[in-house]
């Protein structure tokens, strides 16, 4: 899945006639209403667990996390949000609708900072029409494309914590009342700063690889083949791993997120996501932040391969001819999609 936090600056693009969803009314001149209210230092995963609350019904939530930076963001329900059909223009039908929602916003509080989004732009794996398999059913009540912009946005970044309320206003008139409900909302916040429950013990796993065995060696071995006959020049193999409880409950995706935040503590860079929605949650972490879109400077950190440790890095990986190749075929990569924008 595909994540993308966006703050409050409006877009530009054009809306495909697809989009759908509980959308501002087409030609409407409503308000976003963000209320804004600072709160006493509080550590990322108590944000974590008030966003991803198994009470709430029905569970809507996002979590973008980056361990070394001390930032979390954490939304939870849905104020708007709308779906794009699948396709290679499913981005660019949220943008109008991005850029419309923020045309007027009124904010109450101090200001927000920066970092601190007004919505959550997410994709799905696998949303190319066509596609089947074990894979691809994974994703069954996924939308291909989604914008959400949520009720509540709990944050921590740079020492300070603090909440956001949201709500989407049609009518300007209503502005007042819809205020005056966040406001309400933002002083019941002492769930926030309750104690962390206990943590819960280790379980036992049953394991299942897909596809099976056999299934798999024959796609490495057709793999081979395509590469050995020039169609590719990179391919990287990925087998699925299904795990289920032994005692039958659902697992929790509050303590799978706090393992991922502390195995990445101390990698720069590193990103711990999530998207919970009903009861299904996709969740995990990448050691790079794939791309940065802010304002109109784009910066990547896309890396490939490992290697060992060596006393000089920087040399050991120039030296390396298979490592060069590799990251050569990245940079060529992100050349060939800039220079296509």
């Amino acid at each position: 899945m595909i994540q993308e936090v966006l703050n409050n600056s409006p877009g530009e693009g054009s809306l495909a006639s697809e989009v759908c969803a509980q959308e501002p009314r087409r030609g409407g001149h409503g308000v976003l209403v963000r209320v804004h209210r600072l709160l006493p230092a509080l550590p990322g995963l108590q944000l974590l667990r008030w966003g991803a609350d198994p009470s709430a019904e029905p569970l809507i939530f996002s979590l973008w996390c980056e361990p070394t930076q001390d930032l979390w963001l954490v939304g939870r329900g849905a104020a708007v949000s709308a779906e794009a059909p699948a396709g290679e223009q499913r981005f660019l039908a949220l943008s109008d609708l991005r850029s419309r929602l923020f045309e007027q916003v009124h904010v109450a509080g101090p200001p927000i900072p920066s970092e601190v989004p007004a919505a959550w732009l997410t994709s799905r794996f696998h949303s190319t029409p066509g596609l089947s398999g074990a894979a691809v059913a994974a994703w069954q009540g996924w939308p291909s494309a989604q914008l959400r912009v949520p009720a509540e946005v709990a944050y921590r970044s740079g020492g300070r914590t603090g909440w956001v309320g949201q709500a989407w206003v049609e009518d300007p008139s209503e502005a007042r009342a819809v205020l005056d409900r966040l406001n309400q909302r933002a002083a019941t916040l002492g769930a926030l700063q309750g104690p962390l429950p206990p943590d819960e013990a280790p379980v036992a796993l049953e394991r299942e690889a897909l596809p099976e065995r056999e299934r798999w060696l024959d796609l490495v071995e057709r793999a081979r083949e395509t590469l050995a006959e020039g169609e590719l020049r990179k391919l990287v193999l990925a087998r699925a791993l299904r795990l289920r409880r032994q005692d039958g409950r659902s697992f929790s995706p509050t303590r799978a997120l706090e393992r991922l935040v502390e195995r990445h503590a101390d990698q720069p860079g590193a990103i711990v996501f999530a998207e919970g929605a009903g009861g299904a949650c996709f969740l995990g972490a990448s050691p790079e932040p794939l791309f940065r879109l802010s304002e109109r400077r784009l910066t990547t950190q896309a890396l490939a391969g490992t290697a060992p440790a060596h006393q000089d890095p920087e040399q050991a990986l120039l030296a390396d001819p298979k490592t060069r190749r590799e990251h050569g075929l990245v940079v060529d990569a992100i050349r060939g999609a800039l220079a296509s924008r």
